[in-house]
């Protein structure tokens, strides 16, 4: 077949296009799902302006096998709580049960003749939608938004093993298909010890960085190694592909940030834009205006919303019937996963070319109506100010309340009459003694700053067993600040503090300037910004990024590194500067 770039080149510029209109005009639509749109205008169905030859089809394949890779990327073993896995797992159960009688009636009036392949495009749902929505919603670190990403994530790690099983068994291309994928499994646990071992070594460690980019190398070796064994193997690549994604995450652990931001760059910025054009250039639209696929496009549509809102009331006795009920809505975006598969299924026979394309046009409305019903049922989160109890009144505490009341919910406990007729005239919020409890609970940091330090210990102790996240508590004595340090207190001394700015002075000091300027910890949580790099925030002004805290990571902030959510950056800058970063990322 002879190639020529001409269509290579519309491809090319399509991918560059589109993300610009959809940003410029600000349309509410997935990426990908406006990649498809294009691709139909351009493909055989409209202006039949792009011809697929073989460096294309090869182009496009390896575009899926990268997002199967990404789709593997994305999995997280170390997230969700047990609850939220019993619970993601109970409702993906439920989700196969209500596909399979659902699928059984589809049967049963002649649209489809496969129940099983039919039940495995029904349990899949889509992560790339439903991320970014509870991101936009606040709701990315609250129960509900948990409970809803596990179970995403759940039901696509599941449905793509389910789904090669079921290819590996219904087209088969060696007997025994069963022990070929068992094989797979095998290699995959060989090969993860290997580079675990390979990670770890010294050579890695010299080769990470530079015009190697070995950790790049290594991921697309990976990919190719086990897209190729599948292939041997009989068995479809998606999940040699998904395998590979897998051990690279489980790989990746410290830098995982610049890599992964490396392998996205590469993925979503070549690879897969191919993949998603060239499947609404595939796309025929006369394959649906017959009867029957007039017909299937608004059955497909309400089977794809019923097998996940039924299962997702479950979600009632914990959040509310309107929670379960939009926890559904979103679950039944799909995307990347239903259309690999149907695509696969067309291919190998499973199904009609034309029910594949009324899945196709079915998924893109999903993820046109589901984030949009989502939004109008469950309200934006604002994220409230944490609260701050300051134990004790004295002219550096009293004087904190304007630097921090912009920022936090700042209240005084005041055992002093004195301090507390100077703090009311001040108008400072004051507490009863009477209330602590209650001030305890509801408060996320607390400073103890009395004169007494045994008793700035003995506040400090009782707020740690009521729960407080960060406790400081001022001390001078090397024995008080050991007994709050083995409490998981943190110990502040004004003389050990000292010490240390006069000890700077001399040495380093360029730190004491450091000092004098405003220090501010802001969190990420806008998706705008989720997987930025660093370089491209202009809005620094004055300011510097020192630290980003990520988890128990403490990172260097570097132009190319990405921001990722819960990131709590460390930002040294005039208060405007920090007002200007918290409002864009916060």
């Amino acid at each position: 077949m002879e190639f020529s770039f001409f269509s290579l080149m519309i491809i090319a510029f399509l991918a560059f296009f589109v993300p610009m209109v959809l940003e410029r005009r600000k349309i509410p639509l997935p990426l990908v799902v406006a990649e498809i749109l294009v691709g139909i205008i351009f493909g055989k169905s409209g202006f039949n302006l792009i011809r697929e030859d073989i460096w294309i089809e090869f182009m496009s394949t390896l575009g899926f096998a990268y997002l199967m890779f990404s789709s593997g990327l994305e999995i997280d073993f170390t997230s969700g709580s047990k609850k939220n896995l019993v619970l993601g797992s109970a409702v993906f159960i439920l989700t196969l049960g209500v596909s399979y009688l659902l699928s059984l009636f589809m049967v049963s009036i002649g649209l489809v003749s496969d129940p099983v392949i039919l039940v495995l495009i029904l349990a899949t749902t889509s992560l790339g939608v439903v991320t970014p929505v509870l991101k936009e919603k606040g709701l990315f670190e609250k129960d509900l938004g948990q409970a809803i990403l596990t179970t995403a994530l759940i039901a696509d790690f599941v449905t793509v093993f389910l789904i090669t099983i079921y290819f590996a068994v219904a087209v088969g291309h060696h007997e025994n298909q069963w022990f070929w994928v068992l094989l797979l499994f095998v290699a995959f646990f060989i090969v993860l010890q290997l580079f675990k071992r390979l990670s770890q070594s010294k050579l890695i460690s010299e080769l990470r960085g530079g015009i190697s980019q070995i950790e790049v190398r290594g991921s697309f070796f990976l990919i190719l190694f086990f897209v190729a064994l599948s292939e041997v193997l009989g068995s479809e690549i998606i999940l040699g592909a998904f395998l590979a994604g897998v051990m690279v995450s489980l790989l990746l652990k410290k830098d995982a940030g610049e890599v992964y931001e490396k392998l996205d760059a590469i993925g979503y910025g070549f690879l897969i834009p191919i993949f998603f054009i060239m499947v609404g250039v595939r796309f025929d639209i006369r394959d649906i205006l017959s009867v029957n696929a007039l017909l299937l496009v608004p059955i497909i549509l309400i089977l794809m919303y019923l097998v996940k809102i039924i299962p997702s009331l479950i979600y009632t006795f914990f959040f509310g019937v309107k929670h379960a009920v939009a926890s559904g809505v979103i679950l039944s975006a799909r995307l990347s996963l239903i259309i690999a598969t149907s695509t696969i299924a067309a291919e190998e026979g499973l199904i009609s070319h034309t029910t594949s394309s009324a899945i196709l046009l079915v998924a893109i409305l999903t993820c046109v109506i589901s984030p949009a019903v989502f939004n109008k049922m469950i309200p934006t989160v604002k994220t409230q100010a944490d609260h701050v109890l300051i134990i004790g009144a004295n002219e550096y505490t009293l004087s904190l309340y304007r630097k921090l009341n912009d920022q936090y919910q700042v209240r005084y406990l005041v055992e002093d009459a004195k301090q507390a007729e100077k703090a009311k005239g001040l108008k400072l919020p004051l507490v009863d003694s009477n209330s602590l409890q209650t001030e305890f609970e509801q408060s996320t940091i607390v400073l103890a700053a009395l004169k007494d330090e045994e008793k700035n210990l003995k506040y400090c102790l009782e707020a740690k067993k009521n729960g407080v996240a960060r406790i400081g508590c001022l001390v001078n004595s090397e024995a008080n600040a050991n007994i709050a340090r083995k409490h998981g207190i943190e110990s502040i001394s004004p003389q050990f503090s000292i010490r240390a700015i006069l000890d700077a002075f001399i040495r380093v000091p360029h730190v004491v300037k450091l000092i004098d300027e405003e220090l501010t910890e802001i969190m990420v949580t806008k998706s705008d910004y989720i997987g930025m790099p660093l370089k491209r925030l202009s809005i620094f002004g004055d300011g510097l990024i020192l630290k980003i805290f990520r988890g128990q990571e403490e990172l260097t902030a570097h132009g190319n590194t990405t921001l990722r959510p819960g990131d709590v950056l460390l930002f040294s800058g005039s208060k405007e500067t920090a007002r200007k970063l918290r409002d864009l990322l916060s």
